[in-house]
């Protein structure tokens, strides 16, 4: 997994403002139920030994940054600098920006409309690639890199699975 375009990271309030992380519960609450699609990291494979419910007063949470998930977490804030991860927000004063920039960063990272070369439009589900009206199952498609719960495919592969699976 490499940066996403749309990647930015979090601090956690401090203690005297949020004693017990009220704000970080409840934006891993909205990451569970709006985005599910999201690899956080600690909740799903591949395992660690502190995921982001290690994360405390003064650390960051990382969205887009990670290699193996899209949301981990960092105890030194300083190394948010030195990777170059920006903007940095403010999970008290920036709920409202923190909820816009995490739907660009889904969106991103899972694409809902596609539309091929030949114009048919193309959805991902949970279960199922639709391609124009047809659906396609995930297990009957051969040419997929598997990220987690997350499939990649090409237009060239949407293309080849459509029309192998049609005729």
């Amino acid at each position: 997994m490499t940066k996403a375009n749309n990647s930015f990271a979090v601090e956690i309030p401090s203690k005297q403002v949020d004693p017990n992380n009220f704000y970080k519960k409840e934006l891993l609450n909205l990451i569970a139920k709006k985005y599910p699609e999201l690899t956080v990291s600690g909740k799903v494979p591949p395992m660690v030994a502190h995921g982001v419910e290690y994360a405390s007063h003064g650390n960051l949470l990382t969205f887009g940054t990670a290699k193996t998930h899209d949301v981990e977490w960092v105890e030194r804030p300083s190394f948010a600098c030195e990777k170059g991860y920006a903007p940095v927000y403010n999970l008290v004063k920036d709920w409202d920006k923190i909820t816009n920039r995490l739907e660009k960063l889904y969106n991103e990272l899972y694409p809902r409309g596609l539309r091929l070369s030949n114009g048919m439009d193309v959805e991902f589900h949970k279960n199922f690639v639709k391609v124009g009206y047809k659906r396609v199952s995930y297990d009957r498609v051969n040419v997929l890199s598997v990220r987690s719960l997350g499939f990649y495919l090409t237009n060239d592969d949407i293309v080849n699975m459509y029309f192998g699976i049609i005729r």
